[in-house]
């Protein structure tokens, strides 16, 4: 992510051609030699796709250390982290069944769809994941934690209802993964992560070409001086 990150400051101040000339940074010279034509359009996808890739390599950064961020965050104002509830092994005691826990987190948050349900501490805690009706983001959940041996209710994470910070760093996972506009915005992020991979391999070889022509040319003087 860091390294995608300076590489697309890099390329994107290396293409920029100046607001006059914005046009001819997307220009693609198709009469000329191959290098010429296949130079032209790595610029040019480059240059195309250059924000989305800056959008990209950030939330990607921003995920890998989301919780020194959080960290961070946490000096200048209250960011809630999601809750980890744990419950200690009861031996001879039963786990109440799930539907009634289920009914129980759409009577207090909102009777919205199931996503999902997580179990953890050996399956003592089960945390009821609802569809969200107080945020925009596509997926964001109310979480609800519960006890399976008594039902009581552990904790809960409800998006849309979290500190600024909190939503933030929620939406940096959608933003990256382009669920914020649904179809739409992760195709974006298909195309584009298949144009870097295009950029790769055309970067490779447009420097093996480039390498090739120096040393023919080095070559070539090497042996004109020598027949002088």
């Amino acid at each position: 992510g860091v390294s995608l990150l300076f590489l697309t400051i890099m390329g994107f101040s290396y293409w920029w051609p100046g607001r006059k000339r914005l046009k001819q940074g997307f220009r693609v010279k198709l009469d000329g030699s191959n290098d010429l034509r296949w130079r032209t359009l790595h610029r040019a996808v480059g240059g195309g796709v250059a924000l989305i890739l800056l959008m990209s390599a950030t939330t990607g950064v921003l995920m890998v250390w989301k919780e020194q961020v959080r960290t961070g965050m946490n000096l200048v104002a209250t960011t809630e982290s999601r809750p980890s509830p744990k419950v200690a092994k009861s031996d001879g005691a039963t786990m109440l069944p799930v539907d009634p826990l289920i009914a129980r987190a759409k009577a207090a948050y909102g009777d919205t769809p199931l996503r999902q349900l997580r179990f953890s501490s050996g399956g003592r805690v089960v945390a009821v994941f609802l569809g969200s009706n107080h945020t925009i983001r596509a997926d964001g959940t109310n979480q609800v934690y519960f006890n399976r041996y008594d039902g009581r209710e552990l904790a809960h994470y409800v998006a849309g209802r979290q500190s600024g910070g909190a939503e933030f760093l929620d939406w940096v996972y959608t933003v990256h993964t382009g669920l914020w506009g649904g179809a739409v915005t992760q195709a974006i992020m298909l195309l584009t992560g298949l144009a870097l991979f295009g950029m790769a391999l055309s970067g490779l070889w447009l420097w093996f070409t480039r390498t090739r022509r120096d040393r023919t040319r080095k070559a070539a003087r090497a042996s004109n001086q020598q027949e002088k």
